[in-house]
């Protein structure tokens, strides 16, 4: 923590960064073991976390002034980064519903709820029962970080998101969700009736 005082000047962040730091030793040490500099990997690894959370401030304070969307951008970007860590294992890609959920950072997720409940109070200011895109999007990043997934939310979710963005890509991920949530008979009818269902039955076919 001293090493952390020192470059950045700042006690508190320096305090923040080298509790996350022996947290996730704690998790990851026991599994791929020691490394051979303990305290310079746990240095590195509270400076990156201290820069990570300067960085999320500054954006922080340059968006939320703006319009309450900005908000949701972030709460966004928040909620997708703090499964980061968890989402390769080595080269390959882990799925949602196969990633060791104790490496995701859930001081982040809290944040990024939090961010999402001002954004979706700021929005229904300025235009009620019109979320943004980008908050839609981080309401379904928050869905997605909790023990048993509400799949019919989440399929109410992406119906809204396509209708705002109109994206094949959308529609998919709407039918998947809804496959989950009421069987493949009614995800099949979406593909069906969707404009783009050529496009979905290969991306479904290549599933």
């Amino acid at each position: 923590m001293a090493c952390l005082v020192g470059y950045f000047g700042d006690f508190d962040l320096a305090e923040e960064a080298t509790a996350e730091a022996f947290a996730i030793a704690a998790q990851r040490w026991p599994s791929d073991g020691t490394p051979d500099n303990p305290r310079a990997w746990l240095v590195t690894a509270a400076r990156r976390r201290a820069i990570d959370r300067l960085r999320r401030d500054r954006v922080l304070a340059a968006l939320l002034p703006a319009e309450p969307e900005a908000a949701g951008l972030l709460a966004l970007m928040l909620l997708h980064d703090a499964r980061r860590d968890a989402r390769f294992a080595g080269e390959d890609l882990v799925l949602l519903a196969d990633q060791d959920r104790s490496r995701w950072d859930w001081r982040q997720i809290a944040e990024g709820r939090a961010l999402l409940d001002r954004a979706l109070l700021d929005q229904a200011r300025f235009d009620p029962g019109r979320p943004g895109p980008y908050a839609i999007q981080a309401a379904i990043a928050s869905l997605q970080a909790e023990s048993e997934l509400d799949w019919p939310q989440i399929a109410v979710l992406y119906g809204k998101l396509a209708d705002l963005t109109g994206s094949a890509v959308v529609r998919l991920n709407r039918a998947v969700a809804v496959a989950e949530a009421q069987g493949p008979a009614a995800a099949l009818a979406i593909v069906h009736t969707a404009p783009e269902r050529r496009f979905l039955q290969r991306r479904i076919a290549g599933c």
